[in-house]
């Protein structure tokens, strides 16, 4: 069941980003031929006015398809953008009769406006999405404040925490036979443990135990993405937090705040595994995705509704990454476009988005085989 409501909130994040594409080409009167969700063959389907929606089996995607959308269906010509073959308009009708033969309602032949904000619309329709999904969870759940206790409220992966099989939930009553009654008081004896191995006494659903552990002062992922230059000892150990009602107007600020974060840490991520500088090992691909939404629907609603909030966020940037068959590779076209004065070459750009495609089927590659690697452990 969690995998369902894993593959659902997918979904549904998917449903909101071809739903901008779609509203805005209503919204410039371009004629929308298929709206589907997914890919591969159809599962289930209906017409309704001029437009066919769509569910497909593969549920990793979807699309809009517009009228004039496809490049084989216009010259080579280098000077401008125009029709392949000039079909009287009764035998167009006859040859494709969902095809309006109205080329002013044919997306690529829209001014740059109009298509700029189409393809736009995706990734915008995503990020307000996760606002609005971030405030609803706040003005519902409230926000989150650390305790002052010694119990630990998360392990990070891969550290010594992680190696000694310290778990959530656990409390500290000691740090080499020192009590700790507080986090801060947890967080010092640590810190000032000088890379020693420190015994931990612990309470674990009423039963005491004795845990080694050795800090390490290896910096983590988020060290990193913040440039945290400070070399503090660490085991790798969250405080336990409860949450706190809020009022819905701080619910929004905190929404906003939120989401700010979540996209600068992305985008800082996506940089540093460009330039070396964070491990090509952190890429996901959509099994390890499904794996933390089942494993965040199985920990209760509002960690899934985090889960939805980071997923779209990260969905918005990645489609504005400037690769042709990407939003952003669409965008930069236009850019290009509306900077040159005259549409890129139909040639171009038929070969950029086939080297695009290729470099997408790469990476796809490369992060489902590090999904596989995890799952091997």
């Amino acid at each position: 069941m969690n995998f369902i409501f894993a593959l659902l909130a997918l979904c549904v994040l998917i449903f909101v980003h071809e739903l901008g594409h779609f509203l805005l080409a209503k919204l410039f009167s371009v004629q929308v031929l298929e709206f589907a969700i997914g890919f591969g063959p159809r599962v289930s389907s209906f017409r309704y006015g001029e437009t066919e929606y769509s569910l497909r089996i593969i549920p990793l995607g979807g699309y809009v398809r517009m009228a004039g959308d496809n490049l084989a269906d216009f010259s080579e010509d280098e000077e401008e953008l125009s029709p392949a073959v000039e079909v009287p308009e009764e035998e167009k009708v006859a040859l494709s009769p969902r095809v309006t033969p109205d080329r002013e309602r044919w997306f690529l032949t829209q001014p740059f406006f109009p298509k700029f904000c189409i393809v736009l619309a995706g990734p915008a329709f995503n990020v307000l999405f996760a606002v609005l999904f971030a405030w609803f969870a706040f003005a519902l759940y409230g926000d989150t404040h650390f305790l002052e206790s010694s119990e630990i409220g998360g392990v990070m992966t891969g550290l010594p925490a992680d190696e000694a099989g310290l778990q959530s939930g656990d409390i500290v009553e000691s740090v080499n036979g020192e009590p700790t009654e507080s986090w801060e008081a947890l967080s010092e004896a640590i810190r000032s443990s000088s890379g020693e191995p420190i015994l931990l006494r612990i309470l674990r659903e009423g039963e005491s135990l004795s845990v080694e552990v050795s800090p390490t002062q290896e910096q983590t992922e988020l060290e990193v993405l913040l440039e945290d230059d400070a070399k503090r000892f660490k085991v790798g150990i969250l405080p336990a937090v409860e949450r706190k009602p809020v009022s819905f107007f701080t619910a929004g600020e905190l929404a906003v705040s939120k989401v700010y974060w979540t996209s600068k840490l992305t985008v800082l991520g996506l940089f540093k595994t460009v330039v070396g500088e964070v491990s090509t090992k952190n890429l996901a691909g959509p099994l390890f995705i499904m794996q933390q939404g089942a494993e965040a629907a199985g920990s209760g609603f509002d960690r899934l509704i985090d889960f939805m909030v980071f997923l779209s966020v990260s969905l918005a940037l990645l489609n504005l990454l400037p690769i042709p068959v990407l939003d952003g590779g669409h965008l930069l076209f236009f850019i290009i476009e509306a900077v040159r004065g005259q549409p890129t070459s139909v040639k171009v750009q038929e070969r950029a988005t086939a080297v695009g495609m290729i470099a997408l089927l790469l990476l796809m590659v490369f992060a489902l085989s590090n999904d596989v690697m995890r799952f091997l452990g």
